[in-house]
């Protein structure tokens, strides 16, 4: 029964989805950009399409155990899983040859696709646990009995790439477009350049770390723990999309800047959360993670340090040397041992709207904090902000906490 609800509830959600994408500007008309980038273009109403019953089937058959058919839901297995769907990724990226993928020992008697299937419902079902457990996600329509809503739906597959735009004069993101997953680096920088020279725009195409489509979807080639943060920071974006602060998302860049830095400080809350009630293997798999000082070299100090250096360039209407400004210290930053392949205004357009990120020079992730710090809980500090429909309101609301 309980399943058959929340069954129900992503089908209303797909609705709803659904009429978002097809009545939205970007399925009524091409932008100037979106004609140039035309054969390019990441379809999200054919992604939802494509993807609105794999959840469906998989429940069918495992309560009907086809046989054959299926792995164990076992959650012990959780890591075996991982592994497969990571290297499934690593032969499609390095090599046209996968015939001896699938003679590997963890691939005896398994498909892919139901090994992908069956990792996904095991994560929905402890973040969803996770999140009973913190009081989170609760509607309560009409007055009636409480529901947790929306149900967390994820699929681990590439994501589209995503085209940032912003002028060469300021840093704003003017413009973002979905890109298809395959496009190689030729491809991406050919496209940047005829942007650029048509446009005198800045432009950057880059990889995104999961997008809140429905069901969310999450980049293969990740850790267990870095993909359960990234299902967290994507289920919130499904949650405040029936807030105001979620319907508010793209009303000003301050509300953007709110809607990321809340979803990425929950989405490492809660991750973690959920991540510690698997079993850790003796070996960890997690190259995700590493320092941000390495050799006395502070990466995140050296980037916001660049990001002031280049807004003082703008601020004088030198975008050229801001510009010029930025591949030096690119260079020196790749030298270090973090690669950027590309450092311009698009850049830190797109990763300002994240307030935590060394990018930005936004106040409000101190503010958020201090939101956080004087919370009696995180349900009580997500159901705070949530309810910020304008940037005023948000600043009256740090005020109130001071």
């Amino acid at each position: 029964m309980l399943q058959l609800f929340r069954l129900k509830c992503k089908l209303i959600i797909l609705l709803i989805l659904s009429i978002v994408i097809l009545t939205g500007k970007g399925s009524l008309y091409l932008t100037p950009i979106e004609e140039v980038s035309v054969s390019y273009l990441f379809s999200l109403s054919d992604w939802e399409a494509q993807n609105i019953f794999n959840k469906w089937l998989h429940v069918v058959k495992v309560k009907f155990n086809t046989p054959n058919d299926l792995v164990d839901d076992n959650h012990n297995l959780v890591y075996d899983y991982l592994d497969i769907l990571n290297a499934e990724q690593n032969i499609i990226t390095h090599t046209q040859d996968r015939s001896n993928f699938y003679e590997d020992e963890l691939l005896i008697d398994r498909n892919v696709k139901h090994i992908r299937d069956s990792l996904e419902w095991i994560l929905e079902e402890k973040l969803s646990e996770v999140l009973v457990e913190e009081d989170i996600g609760y509607l309560q329509p009409f007055g009636i009995a409480k529901i947790h809503f929306p149900p967390v739906d994820i699929r681990i597959q590439s994501p589209p790439k995503l085209l940032v735009v912003s002028p060469r004069n300021r840093i704003d993101l003017i413009e973002t477009v979905l890109l298809k997953s395959d496009m190689n680096v030729d491809e991406i920088e050919s496209l940047e350049d005829v942007l650029f020279q048509k446009f005198d725009l800045s432009v950057l195409i880059l990889d995104l770390g999961g997008i809140a489509t429905y069901p969310s979807l999450l980049p293969q080639g990740k850790s267990l723990e870095s993909l359960l943060i990234v299902a967290a920071h994507e289920w919130l974006h499904h949650y405040i999309f029936f807030k105001p602060l979620g319907r508010k998302y793209w009303s000003d860049s301050n509300m953007t800047v709110i809607n990321e830095t809340l979803a990425s400080m929950f989405g490492e809350d809660i991750g973690h959360k959920v991540y510690e009630k698997f079993q850790t293997p003796i070996i960890s798999i997690d190259k995700g993670k590493r320092s941000n000082v390495v050799d006395g070299f502070d990466f995140r100090k050296e980037l916001n340090q660049t990001r002031r250096g280049v807004d003082e360039f703008l601020s004088e209407g030198e975008p050229r040397l801001a510009e010029l400004y930025m591949e030096e210290r690119r260079r020196f930053i790749n030298n270090n041992g973090y690669y950027i392949r590309k450092l311009n205004q698009a850049y830190f357009a797109f990763n300002g709207t994240y307030a935590d990120h060394p990018g930005s020079v936004s106040p409000i992730g101190s503010q958020l904090k201090q939101i956080k710090d004087s919370s009696d809980s995180l349900s009580d500090f997500v159901n705070k902000v949530s309810q910020v429909s304008d940037y005023e309101e948000f600043l009256h609301l740090v005020d109130d906490q001071g």
